[in-house]
């Protein structure tokens, strides 16, 4: 079992200075935040959710009650029916829910640029700034009436004894429950976030928009009799569309319904024997006519891209699948086959409309690569972790595991009755069990005893040697499988000498146990021997002499490499130029020592001699002394590669504005 070629080799920070540093910096960062940090203190049990299945339960019922006051608080303003023993009991419950709701307030969580504040004191000061004067103007009101009546009444007041008068009133209160309107949109959005189907979002669309339709000309047919009656009342003589039409005597149905008709025609072509007779009527026609000509076209348009959009969603797909079964007729494949195609590219394409995928989302292209890593690390890292090695890494280099989750990891699906591979079949992933149900038989022959579940994995050895499957691996069901390719796993445990130190050795041991093992096959489940070996892999990495730790930055980040290997070698010494020494000997004694492998004084001594000396010697002033801010930076470890790199660029763009005067200036600036 020969060790993949590319494992072969040494990794150190001068092959990756630009990603290793990074690495360190974001791993430096994390760990002093949270030794520095204290730990978040726990959300007190008075503090409610408002994510929570209790609390969605609760809006959800109060956006009914909201409805409820919707129909019917225009309809009992106009046409004043009878109070009964139903209308009362709705009444108080929704005037008692409002009020529990505007002290559940003081104590609900909410959201600060995406962060929860639970703190009860920041929790009381932005419910007053923000809904507790509409909830106040909701209920207080209808409160203040009912108890005043209830008091005039019991202390046998004649001013409270006025029945009418105080259903007026309190009827005038509930007009302030509409107020809640301004919560709906939010709580239409609560209900909206629980929908996973395009279908059903689609329905839930034009549900709302008919539902909108419908509470418009309610409201519209509640203002066109609530207009007569006013007309009514000021002047008995006057005209009105109800004395007109010979319905004084009619029932509240009647009058609703005929309201309601002439509501409609505003907004079609159709007509009726209903229009204005006075003034008023008249202006409220005109505005309706404008509101429908304005309003209505948008809303009908809508409703029509909504039926459009539903009728077409499953168009393409039927037309595909109608395709496929064609295509198979015609090249006579067999039955058993055609189905299990079929079946598998149902399930294919099932899973997909289930679940949304990334392409059809392009805000998520504006997420910083390290919001994407923490993103796919949430979703996959739950899976890997059930492996020890990948545990270990996840715990000890989480920035590493953090790009291993987005860059290595491929999702593929199964059919059912699909074999995923075979004996002796050359060995391209390594494989995690997502979801479904796996049947794996050693060399075509014996089952797997206990047999894979979600979460085992399958072919591992193909990460670091040639390997060829030693069984038969069949999906019984519709199934899923997390792919590892060999390839972009090397490639993401090369960012940094401690990572790849540790697959390194990792694999060395993998691969020498493979070869104590004949009986060996794709799955191994020898825990111990697993521990043992990454514990022991990890603890083999031991830092260069000029390499800082890892989670460290060192002075070899600051530059890129191969741009400038002569600077970076004379900075990376540090010191002082001696007294009475020139610039090309400071320059040769730098070098001499550095190959020489001198440390301490020797080395240190040297650097601003050939640094920042010998380039004073061939530059001209002004460039000199940006090269001179560069080597003054870069003696001192505590600079970061962006504040080093800016000033790097600056001394480039200033050495291609030199003119060299001799030969000997020209070869220093090409040194250089």
């Amino acid at each position: 079992y020969p060790l993949h070629s590319g494992w072969r080799r040494a990794i150190t920070k001068a092959d990756c200075p630009r990603t290793g540093s990074l690495i360190d910096n974001r791993e430096k960062r994390m760990t002093l935040n949270a030794s520095s940090q204290a730990p978040e203190p726990t959300k007190p049990w008075y503090i409610m959710d408002p994510m929570s299945p209790g609390r969605m339960a609760w809006d959800i019922m109060g956006l009914c009650l909201i409805c409820y006051d919707l129909l019917t608080i225009p309809f009992t303003v106009s046409f004043r029916p009878d109070e009964s023993t139903f209308s009362d009991a709705l009444n108080w419950l929704t005037l008692s829910f409002w009020s529990c709701d505007l002290c559940q307030n003081f104590f609900l969580t909410y959201y600060d640029q995406g962060v929860p504040v639970t703190s009860l004191t920041k929790i009381v000061k932005n419910y007053l700034k923000t809904w507790f004067l509409v909830d106040c103007l909701i209920v207080f009101p209808e409160w203040v009436m009912l108890f005043t009546a209830a008091v005039g009444i019991w202390q046998n007041d004649p001013r409270a004894g006025n029945v009418s008068q105080i259903a007026r009133v309190v009827r005038f209160a509930r007009v302030l429950r509409l107020l809640r309107l301004l919560k709906m949109k939010r709580l239409l959005n609560l209900v909206a976030d629980m929908i996973e189907s395009e279908y059903t979002f689609i329905l839930f669309n034009l549900t709302q928009l008919f539902a909108f339709v419908i509470v418009m000309n309610h409201v519209i047919a509640c203002g066109w009799y609530l207009c007569a009656r006013l007309v009514t009342e000021h002047d008995a003589d006057s005209l009105t569309w109800v004395n007109v039409a010979r319905m004084e005597n009619e029932g509240i149905g009647y009058l609703y319904s005929t309201a309601l008709h002439w509501s409609l025609t505003q907004f079609t072509p159709a007509s009726m024997d209903i229009s204005a007779r006075n003034q008023p009527e008249r202006v409220m026609s005109i505005v309706v006519l404008l509101f429908a000509m304005l309003i209505f076209s948008s809303i009908i348009a809508s409703i029509t891209a909504s039926m459009t959009a539903l009728r077409n969603l499953r168009g393409d797909e039927l037309r595909q699948f109608w395709l496929l079964r064609r295509y198979l007729r015609q090249r006579h494949v067999d039955k058993g086959l055609s189905t299990r195609i079929i079946k598998f590219l149902e399930h294919h394409v099932n899973n997909i409309a289930k679940l949304v995928q990334k392409e059809k989302i392009p805000v998520m292209g504006a997420l910083s690569e390290a919001l994407q890593n923490e993103l796919t690390h949430h979703m996959h890292a739950p899976l890997l972790k059930g492996h020890i090695f990948f545990m270990w890494l996840n715990g000890k280099m989480p920035m590493v595991m953090h790009r291993l989750c987005r860059l290595v990891l491929k999702l593929q699906s199964f059919a059912e009755k699909e074999v995923a591979f075979s004996t002796n079949d050359e060995a391209k992933t390594m494989l995690f069990i997502k979801k479904g149900d796996f049947a794996y038989s050693i060399y075509s022959v014996e089952e797997l005893d206990p047999p894979l579940r979600k979460g085992d994995w399958l072919c591992e050895a193909v990460l670091y040697t040639p390997w060829r499957h030693r069984g038969d691996l069949t999906a019984v069901v519709e199934s899923e499988a997390i792919e590892l390719v060999p390839d972009s796993f090397q490639q993401v445990m090369s960012i940094h000498p401690r990572p790849w130190n540790y697959a390194q050795k990792y694999a060395e041991k993998f691969v020498e146990m493979l070869a104590t093992r004949p009986d060996v096959h794709d799955v191994i489940r020898d825990t111990c021997w697993y521990e043992e070996t990454v514990a022991t892999s990890d603890e083999d990495y031991v830092a260069p002499a000029n390499e800082e730790p890892f989670m460290r930055s060192t002075t070899s980040d600051l530059l890129p490499p191969g741009r400038f290997p002569w600077l970076a070698r004379t900075l990376a010494a540090g010191g002082r130029r001696r007294k009475g020494e020139t610039s090309n000997e400071s320059i040769v004694r730098s070098e001499n020592s550095i190959r020489s492998g001198s440390s301490g004084g020797e080395a240190r001594a040297t650097s601003k001699a050939a640094g920042v000396g010998g380039i004073l010697a061939v530059c001209n002033e002004e460039s000199a002394s940006a090269l001179s801010c560069v080597g003054n930076a870069s003696a001192h470890t505590a600079l970061p590669d962006e504040a080093a790199e800016p000033a790097v660029t600056e001394a480039m763009k200033d050495k291609q504005n030199l003119s060299p005067s001799s030969p000997s200036q020209a070869a220093a600036m090409q040194q250089l």
